[in-house]
């Protein structure tokens, strides 16, 4: 298992050549609606650190992650500041039936998103259910990964949790239904002390 840097992002230049086709929103689709939905797309780079959406601003926009990582996070009232999650390529940003956003989403690492109007994307998905049916599928998968990483918090030691953040790095994009196919290279998206935050830690 190697470590490595990430390396700078670049813009697919159509759809037919973007990495995540087979595992965004996209995926589903009928030939009309992913003709649609590239008529309305826009990519949107975002460098290292940047704040994609800040919590309580309004988001006018939805977008699935083409390339990096984005960390969610949500902020108390007295500043301190919880890691609640983290976004890889193919997952999605924002909600079509709300305008206000409930959390920060921060580019972990270089980011491209393939972003959609909120309200043009809202009216596709009324008359689009495989884009219906996909969002719902990536809603669910998101929901079982939160229950998942409450028993890492609660129940795992420090190493423990160490291992299960490398392990889920790790199968991304390198697992069959026979476990993980090496040997693996892969990006640490977060800095120590951001992974210190994400795995209730200390530094």
């Amino acid at each position: 298992m190697t470590v490595v840097k990430h390396h700078d992002l670049t813009v697919p230049g159509n759809c037919s050549a973007c990495p995540v086709r087979d595992s965004a929103v996209c995926a589903g689709c009928t030939p009309r609606e992913r003709t649609e939905l590239e008529q309305l797309r826009r990519y949107r780079s975002f460098a290292e650190s940047d704040y994609i959406a800040h919590q309580g601003d309004r988001l006018d926009f939805t977008a699935s992650i083409v390339s990096g990582v984005v960390y969610i996070a949500q902020n108390l009232e007295d500043g301190r500041r919880q890691i609640q999650g983290l976004l890889l390529p193919g997952d999605f940003i924002g909600r079509h039936d709300r305008r206000y956003n409930d959390f920060d989403f921060v580019a972990a690492t270089s980011v491209v998103l393939c972003s959609f109007d909120r309200t043009s994307f809202a009216g596709l998905m009324a008359r689009s259910p495989g884009l219906s049916c996909q969002l719902l599928e990536k809603a669910q998968d998101e929901r079982d990964a939160a229950r998942r990483w409450i028993m890492v918090l609660g129940r795992k030691t420090a190493r423990e949790r160490i291992a299960t953040f490398l392990l889920v790095l790790a199968r991304i994009g390198h697992h069959d239904d026979n476990g993980l196919v090496g040997p693996v290279t892969f990006n640490i998206p977060l800095s120590q002390t951001l992974t210190a935050d994400y795995l209730g830690l200390t530094l």
